[in-house]
This record gives structure tokens, C-alpha cells and sequence, in this order.
């Protein structure tokens, strides 16, 4: 989806941060609520929600040979379901960037 139409859509992606302090690391279950195109890289934001504490965060997905996947996940980020539970694996690489290392889906919402 692009930036506008989530926009028109309804969706606020203002409530969404994408501050480290903001995103948790490690083992995180959280719900995909959308995802918007980056503009200038091959890429897509996820906007996730905690459903736990509702804490709500984005996490970019880079294209690569594979497509938008991470790792060795087999969810396509570009055709993943929005609503879907996902069990995250989210480190801090030797960069010191955040990053999206796993994803697993679980049970619908």
C-alpha cells in the first residue's frame, strides 16, 4: 500500500515509532496492522502492534535475492497477510541498527 492510501484509508502510521528506545528486542509477538512501500529504497515498513502492551512500532524489510523475506523466514513480506500475529526475533546488529532477523506467523487475530 502506498503512503496515501493508508492515509485515506484511515490508518495512522504517526502512532507508530520508529525510535530504537521504542522497539523492543529479542522475542516479540506482535500483530503486522500495515504495511506501506518505502519511497526510496526496495523496501517495505511493517507497522507492528503488541497486542500485550500495545506498543507499536516499524520495522523495514529490505528486498533481497530471495525477495521481502528476513533470513531464512518463509513469509513474504510483500504478501503477508495484515491482522496476522507474528512471532519477531528483533537484535541490534554490529552496526548498532535495529533489524528484523526472524518472523514466524501464528494464529490469526
Amino acid at each position: 500500500m502506498s503512503w496515501q492510501k493508508a492515509i485515506k484509508g484511515g490508518f495512522q502510521p504517526a502512532l507508530y515509532s520508529y525510535e530504537e528506545h521504542n522497539i523492543p528486542l529479542g522475542e516479540v509477538t506482535a500483530a503486522l496492522r500495515c504495511k506501506i512501500w518505502a519511497q526510496k529504497i526496495m523496501a517495505i515498513n511493517c507497522y507492528f502492534e503488541d497486542p500485550v502492551n500495545a506498543r507499536r512500532f516499524v520495522l523495514t524489510v529490505l528486498c533481497n535475492k530471495r525477495g521481502y523475506f528476513i533470513g531464512t523466514s518463509a513469509i513474504n513480506f510483500a504478501s503477508c497477510p495484515i491482522g496476522q500475529l507474528y512471532q519477531l526475533h528483533i537484535i541490534k546488529n554490529n552496526r548498532d541498527k535495529i533489524e528484523l532477523r526472524f518472523a514466524k506467523a501464528l494464529t490469526a487475530e
